[in-house]
Parts: structure tokens; C-alpha cells; sequence
């Protein structure tokens, strides 16, 4: 009985067959031993080409593992330098935008600054409205008070409404230089409410300013859109 060394390293291989398959096919001792030496023939032949694998696949994995750390290096680096670049960016745009709002709220307090120091050139007594700090002019408009119960022409007045106010201000009259204007009150905008009077055809564009206990009719010369 030869020795197949494919079927001694099959998978499917049982030892106590293979030896019941030997023991029943040889006849004498001689050719038990001659068998056994084939065997080990075979053993030492397997585990020599199993050296040579491991000798072989251990070269590969040193090989692998080299190009796995140069890779992890590579990485390594391309990550250090995407985390500067972006450090980088996010600290431009920072500067960028910080000198932007630096240059705007500059322009924007001496533009306000500039606005309601205006009132003083033009309205007589409002020095007290203008030293609050943060106040800005937003709009001013002519208006006439009117009577509330006949409607008729009380005053002509300047309204000027301000971020955190409405003030008004009544004509001076024949007044020349850039005065025109006397202070007449200030409605804190958190305290007073405007209600719209519904148009008719004795008064149109009309509202009321309501500041307990007070309350004043108003008429505007047009329609503000």
C-alpha cells in the first residue's frame, strides 16, 4: 500500500480508518515499518513546506506591515496638514469678519452719533434725549394734532421717532435760523401704544398716541408706506 500524501493532508482525512485500511491490507511487520518510514517521509517533507510558507507569508507580513506604517505616516500627515489648513481658513475668515463688524459698528455708532446730535441743531430743549447712550434717529415726519372730539387743527408738529422713542416737538413760528423746532414730549416706546383711526371723509391718515393717563390725535400729511 503506497503512501498518498494528498490524501494524508485532505481535509476529510480520518486517522482510525486510514490505520483499520493499513493494518487489514499488510501482511507482515516488514511492510508495516517499510509504510511507517513512508509516512514520516511524508510527515518531514509536509512540515518542511510548511516552514517554507511560514518563512514565505512572514516576509509578505513584514512586507504588508512596512506599507501599512508608511501609509499610516502618509495619513497621519494629510490629517496634520487638512487640521492646519482648515485652523488656518477658520482663523482668516475670523479676522476677516471681525475687522468687517469692527468697520461697520464704527460707521454705524458715528453715523448714529452724527443723527441724533442733528436733533440739537434743529429742536430747541431736547439736550437731555440726545445724552442717553445707544439712542439713534430712525425717521421724522410733519404732523398736525388735531382736537380729538372736533378734529380740528390743534398744532402742527415734528415727530421724530427714535430706536427706544417717539418724540415730538412743536413749531416755533417765525422763527429764522436752523431752530425751527421746541421740545414737547418724549413717549417711551415700551409704554405707549398707536392706535390707527379708521379712515372717513373728514379724517383720513389718522392715529392716536395713548400714554396713560394722556392721549393725543395725530394726522399724517400722507400716507408713509
Amino acid at each position: 500500500m503506497e503512501v498518498e500524501e494528498d490524501k494524508l493532508t485532505s481535509e476529510s482525512f480520518d486517522v482510525h480508518t486510514y490505520i483499520r485500511d493499513v493494518a487489514r491490507e499488510m501482511d507482515s511487520s516488514m511492510e508495516l515499518k517499510r509504510h511507517k518510514r513512508a509516512i514520516q517521509e511524508v510527515a518531514e517533507h509536509t512540515a518542511q513546506k510548511l516552514k517554507q510558507n511560514v518563512y514565505q507569508n512572514y516576509a509578505l507580513f513584514i512586507n504588508t506591515s512596512k506599507e501599512i506604517s508608511s501609509l499610516e505616516a502618509e495619513m497621519y500627515q494629510l490629517s496634520h496638514m487638512l487640521n492646519e489648513h482648515e485652523s488656518l481658513t477658520r482663523d482668516l475668515s475670523n479676522v476677516a469678519l471681525s475687522a468687517v463688524e469692527a468697520e461697520i459698528g464704527d460707521a454705524g455708532t458715528e453715523a448714529e452719533k452724527h443723527s441724533i446730535a442733528s436733533l440739537l441743531e434743529t429742536v430747541e430743549g431736547c439736550s437731555s434725549v440726545t445724552e442717553v447712550p445707544g439712542r439713534f434717529l430712525i425717521y421724522s415726519s410733519a404732523l398736525t394734532e388735531l382736537h380729538q372730539e372736533t378734529h380740528e387743527e390743534v398744532q402742527l408738529v415734528q415727530a421724530f421717532l427714535l430706536n427706544d422713542s417717539l418724540m415730538v416737538s412743536s413749531h416755533i413760528r417765525r422763527r429764522k435760523g436752523p431752530v425751527r423746532y421746541k421740545f414737547q414730549a418724549l413717549y417711551e416706546l415700551d409704554n405707549m401704544a398707536i392706535v390707527e383711526v379708521k379712515d372717513s371723509d373728514a379724517l383720513r391718515n389718522a392715529f392716536k398716541i395713548l400714554m396713560f393717563p394722556d392721549s393725543h390725535l395725530y394726522q399724517a400729511t400722507a400716507t408713509v408706506s
